[in-house]
């Protein structure tokens, strides 16, 4: 009886991932627990495609969280240098009106964005993890950024 409630909530988030036009499901595997725990594992081609799965899984009846250990691959043709994703980086901080750019330093490793520096409100914060991460080209992010108001030590979110 478990293991039959386990295969129907796999195959309604394999039909979810189908049905969704942002998501090549091809390489995507789903396993389950009886519980209504939905892992996502395989690969994507891009960080985009991976959130879309991984909100198609949450949209299942019965799905109560999911793992996402989805993989993005960048296509050969998409790929950045470190060096193109740090301008990226550093244009998204300039462009954006709601943070001081001059307190925020962009450092990129193997696609690895980090963001350094203090913020007087934590909208700031959130706005330079968001601006970065859409500036796209990176197959992964980790970005850290310090709220002065608060006084509150940097905040760390993982984007991979």
């Amino acid at each position: 009886m478990a293991d039959a409630i386990a295969l129907e909530l796999k195959e309604a988030v394999e039909s979810e991932l189908d049905w969704e036009p942002s998501i090549d499901a091809a390489e995507i595997a789903v396993a389950t627990t009886n519980d209504g725990i939905v892992t996502l594992s395989g690969r994507v081609m891009s960080y985009w495609e991976r959130i879309a799965a991984e909100r198609a899984a949450e949209r299942v009846e019965g799905v109560i969280a999911v793992v996402n250990e989805l993989e993005v691959r960048l296509p050969n043709e998409s790929r950045r240098t470190d060096e193109d994703i740090a301008q990226a980086g550093v244009d998204a901080l300039h462009w954006s009106v709601l943070i001081p750019d001059e307190n925020i330093k962009v450092i990129v490793s193997n696609g690895w964005v980090t963001l350094e520096g203090m913020v007087n409100w934590q909208f700031q914060e959130k706005s330079g993890r968001k601006g970065n991460t859409q500036a796209g080209g990176s197959e992964r992010h980790y970005q850290l950024v310090g709220n002065q108001a608060t006084g509150e030590p940097a905040q760390s979110k993982s984007f991979d």
